[in-house]
């Protein structure tokens, strides 16, 4: 699913978030976290990789099975968004 805005276009931003999640299998601020660690510091300068906030993994029985990731804040601002949304969407289910 991909939602934009009316007057966005498309955002790449998210395309490199879904690949920096799927391939690391942590959120992609945690990748930005640990920056000089490989294989994250190679990333850096690969254009298909953001090494910023605002990628989650959605993971089911120990596995990174999706990606949830906003863009359009600072980085920072974009993951305190995803934590704070999942955040209220699983306490309304307990």
């Amino acid at each position: 699913f991909y939602y934009s805005m009316d007057g966005r276009e498309e955002n790449t931003w998210l395309d490199r978030k879904e690949k920096t999640v799927l391939d690391s299998g942590h959120s992609s601020l945690y990748t930005y976290l640990f920056a000089d660690d490989v294989p994250y510091k190679q990333w850096a300068s690969d254009e298909a990789y953001a090494i910023y906030g605002g990628g989650f993994p959605i993971i089911e029985k120990e596995e990174v099975t999706g990606v949830i990731s906003v863009s359009g804040l600072s980085h920072r601002e974009d993951h305190r968004l995803l934590a704070e949304s999942m955040e209220e969407v699983l306490a309304s289910q307990y």
